[in-house]
């Protein structure tokens, strides 16, 4: 495991919530002369009442012993929310998750029938890397047919950025997109550093402008159960409650559901359902 694309991640991710904050936001006096946006270095030290060579380790990424205690206090002084709280401390621990390999990718058939059971909702399965590992009929009659698409491009980052046909079907792309993103990169904390991780990114960064943009914003966020909505080609306007499930049997792996909210989207989904099963 590279740690050094970690220590990377945490020197940007600190770098950036420091210049966000203002010295009038923690009560210091304003100075119109500042090399830098936010506050310095050493006021950050002050404020979180750590030593100021300690903390420029910190933000350098250097390999130094950092206690809950004293990150609290980095934390607080930012002014994280709670989701960036939880970003901050993936970031720095020294125990990494094990890396998800080949075995624990693979959908069980107990889990695949869950999936065709979902007859009124389109779901997958969604891996730690948020691979597409499986779904069922209604996923590919509603979201996109998964079974057309090469494996390398059943993720969805993939989906969102690069793949017209998915694109065109939501409302507003650029707001889902930065959306999407964030919650990924929330919920991937502890696999930065991963070689397939870092292949990912690499690989959207090359192909994308737009997911090279957004992923140098840093941000992150933690939505479990989120509103969606999707311009189907020949239904129109579906509605749904997006519903992420942990599937407790392999860390990383969860269920998605798209629950209809609206009695509209229900008919629909029954006529796109029959028509499917006819064809």
């Amino acid at each position: 495991m590279d740690t050094q694309e970690r220590r990377q991640e945490l020197s940007s991710f600190l770098k950036q919530r420091r210049d966000r904050i203002t010295p009038e936001a923690v009560g210091l006096p304003s100075r119109t002369r500042r090399r830098t946006p936010g506050l310095r270095r050493e006021e950050v030290a002050q404020l979180a009442g750590v030593g100021a060579t300690w903390y420029t380790w910190l933000e350098q990424g250097r390999d130094i012993r950092v206690s809950a205690q004293v990150l609290d206090s980095v934390a607080r002084v930012l002014q994280l929310n709670e989701v960036e709280r939880t970003y901050l401390f993936e970031l720095v621990r020294d125990e990494l998750p094990p890396i998800q390999g080949e075995d624990a990718a693979q959908v069980s058939p107990t889990l695949q029938l869950v999936l065709d059971n979902q007859q009124c909702c389109p779901a997958y399965v969604m891996g730690w890397r948020w691979d597409v590992l499986a779904w069922n009929h209604l996923a590919c009659l509603t979201l996109i047919d998964f079974e057309t698409l090469p494996e390398h491009e059943r993720n969805i980052l993939w989906l969102m950025y690069l793949n017209d046909e998915f694109r065109s079907r939501q409302p507003n792309w650029q707001r889902a997109c930065q959306e999407t993103l964030a919650h990924f990169r929330a919920s991937c904390a502890p696999y930065i550093g991963n070689p397939e991780f870092t292949n990912l990114i690499e690989r959207l960064k090359d192909k994308s402008p737009q997911f090279k943009e957004h992923w140098q914003q840093l941000d992150v966020s933690q939505k479990r159960d989120s509103f969606k909505e999707f311009n189907h080609p020949s239904l129109g306007q579906l509605k749904f409650e997006m519903v992420m499930l942990q599937v407790n049997a392999f860390p990383g792996i969860q269920l998605v559901l798209f629950v209809p909210v609206a009695d509209a989207t229900r008919q629909k989904l029954k006529q796109l359902e029959a028509k499917g099963r006819s064809a």
